[in-house]
């Protein structure tokens, strides 16, 4: 089960809170970045067990918002991980979903941004 306290929220709740609830709980989140190909930056988005024990995906801008597209694998580390190649220079939102329908932000991103629809999500810049 993921963790869930005033900082971390389910999407129905997102409407309703505050900006400053979407963090997730404290953990040794990490964005990773290293040169790829020519033009593009290799990103790995990190997420410990101790916030989320359960399958999780980055969901983002950078994969259509598809929660099928970029699962986070599990670790020995005691984390989860899972890496794409964004253009060099490029800004993109994203939040990581639980597989039972938890949505969080990334304690560790470059910002935080209100969606068009009023919720909250992490920018990655690259």
């Amino acid at each position: 089960m993921c963790i869930r306290d005033s900082r971390c929220i389910a999407l129905t709740d997102l409407n309703i809170l505050p900006l400053s609830v979407a963090i997730a709980p404290e953990g040794k989140f990490m964005i990773k970045r290293s040169k790829a190909v020519a033009g593009s930056v290799k990103v790995t988005f990190v997420v410990p067990h101790s916030v989320c024990d359960r399958p999780v995906s980055v969901v983002g801008e950078f994969n259509e918002w598809d929660p099928l597209a970029t699962p986070l694998r599990k670790r020995s580390t005691g984390t989860r991980s899972a890496s794409v190649e964004l253009p060099e220079g490029s800004v993109h939102r994203f939040k990581y979903l639980a597989d039972d329908g938890l949505w969080f932000c990334d304690e560790e991103a470059d910002g935080l941004v209100e969606s068009e629809s009023q919720s909250v999500d992490s920018l990655v810049a690259v």
